[in-house]
């Protein structure tokens, strides 16, 4: 496979990037190939330049924050989910919130 498949958010996305990508997926899969393309998207996630999920109240009393994930988005969902519903019906979250919050982070 190649060094360099997957676009980051400083670099746009190509045609060519598309390609590499379809073909690494057909060597792993030969069938793929086979298969008529639907539609091509990128499905990139954005994450917190220091690791850690941003969770918790924004600036206004009706914006919550759940976001920042990354690759950990579907093992993370659940816990944070949990954080972030317990905030909106106002209770104290029983997931420690300490450096996930924009007024906590390091």
């Amino acid at each position: 496979m190649n060094e360099k498949t997957w676009p980051t958010w400083s670099e746009p996305l190509t045609v060519g990037g598309g390609i590499r990508s379809v073909d690494d997926a057909c060597a792993v899969l030969p069938a793929l190939g086979e298969y008529e393309l639907a539609e091509c998207a990128a499905g990139l996630r954005p994450m917190t330049p220091d690791g850690p999920p941003i969770l918790g109240l924004g600036r206004h009393r009706n914006l919550f924050f759940n976001s920042g994930h990354g690759h950990m988005g579907f093992t993370m969902a659940c816990g944070s989910s949990r954080i972030v519903a317990d905030l909106i019906d106002g209770k104290k979250p029983e997931i420690p919130l300490a450096g996930l919050t924009l007024t906590s982070r390091p």
